[in-house]
């Protein structure tokens, strides 16, 4: 009954103070009680919220709308110092999936912080999407971190794995038609072979 006398941007700042298991569900009453494009900008405006919970809550929110513009906000939450907030990013990541999605991750690999870097390679692994292979074997054999490196190498045995077949067949078929492609020089001449044992490398050698 109170919240009849409540604003949206008050009901909003409320979900903050519920449980983690209500969190959700306050938010999916939101979006059934008012129109999204009203929702949608105050949702993403709360992603700059001191509050990790009110952010969180943001982070579902906007991917349950899901609006064109929705995975850029995302990939902004990857470079989140916290934890909880990286881990909800990818989780909606993951459920909205599609193109847009592997291209935003793709771009969060080059993201300055490693842990928003190795956010994003976790979150390929397990979309699985080999178009992202390019760039997660680039990651592998130049990013400075060890963990975005490992994290990288899981994400294309995942991919080769979820392909089916033979991985060495399938990684130089997939990865056939970059190697005459402008921007994918360093492709031309790798071998598929060196790919493969390297990522085997990275990940028993990585803690």
């Amino acid at each position: 009954m109170e919240n009849m006398f409540l604003t949206l941007d008050e009901r909003i700042d409320q979900v903050a103070k519920l449980t983690y298991s209500d969190l959700y569900q306050g938010i999916d009453q939101l979006i059934e009680e008012y129109p999204e494009e009203e929702v949608y900008p105050k949702m993403v405006a709360r992603l700059d919220s001191f509050s990790t919970k009110l952010r969180r809550a943001a982070i579902y929110g906007i991917a349950k709308m899901n609006k064109e513009d929705t995975p850029t906000h995302l990939m902004l939450q990857l470079r989140s110092s916290k934890r909880g907030i990286r881990q909800e990013t990818r989780k909606a990541l993951n459920e909205i999936g599609g193109e847009r999605v592997v291209q935003v991750l793709s771009q969060g690999l080059g993201c300055k912080d490693w842990f928003a870097r190795e956010t994003a390679g976790k979150a390929l692994a397990e979309l699985g999407t080999p178009e992202a292979l390019p760039t997660l074997i680039n990651v592998v054999f130049n990013d400075r971190s060890d963990k975005v490196r490992k994290a990288s190498a899981i994400a294309i045995q995942k991919i080769l794995e979820r392909s089916g077949g033979n991985s060495l067949e399938k990684l130089e078929e997939f990865l056939e038609p970059y190697r005459n492609m402008p921007g994918y020089r360093g492709i031309k001449f790798l071998e598929s072979k060196l790919v493969l044992e390297t990522c085997e490398s990275v990940i028993k050698n990585v803690s």
